[in-house]
């Protein structure tokens, strides 16, 4: 390391401590809802669904190493912020506590679980739309049947109709022969 890697600015560090707890605090607020959204689907998936039980495991596996990196970076934040003033800015001139390593742990993980969730995403969708084409085809199935019902009917008085044609005409001949 050169020695402008190993000082800094005190005040870049104050920023950087900052903007990385904004961006936990985002995080965080993220997968409260993504847990509450997926929370219905992870316990109970659908019956017949293509998605097994490990997928959802290891989604849950990888939001857990997400939080349990939140947590190491802000327990490390804390015992920064809780140093007298002249130890932590003499720290954070020699870059003694750099949380930039736990941050990347941080991005590195909200990664894979954004993975999961598109994957996750991807076979939910899957199951829905085989789910609407199965009723699709029990609807179409359902109309041919009736189109059927219909089609006897038509034919069948069709008949009728020609029979009555038939009917008709013998009459008007019976007619003309007795005039």
């Amino acid at each position: 390391m050169t020695c402008s890697q190993l000082l800094s600015n005190p005040g870049t560090e104050q920023s950087a401590r900052k903007d990385g707890l904004e961006y936990v605090t985002k995080i965080i607020l993220r997968y409260t809802v993504v847990e509450r959204v997926y929370e219905g689907n992870l316990r109970s998936p659908s019956s017949g669904s293509s998605r097994d039980q490990a997928q959802d495991t290891a989604f849950m596996t990888a939001v857990t190493e997400l939080y349990a990196a939140i947590l190491l970076y802000q327990t490390n934040l804390a015992c920064q912020l809780s140093r007298p003033q002249m130890s932590s800015l003499a720290r954070d001139t020699v870059k003694l506590d750099n949380l930039d390593d736990f941050r990347k742990k941080i991005e590195e993980k909200d990664k894979q679980c954004e993975a999961y969730l598109r994957l996750l995403d991807q076979l939910s969708l899957k199951e829905m739309l085989a789910e609407q084409n199965e009723q699709i085809e029990e609807c179409a199935a359902a109309h041919l049947q009736e189109l059927r019902k219909i089609h006897f009917q038509v034919a069948a008085v069709d008949q009728n109709l020609a029979g009555l044609r038939e009917d008709e005409k013998r009459r008007v001949q019976e007619l003309q022969q007795r005039e």
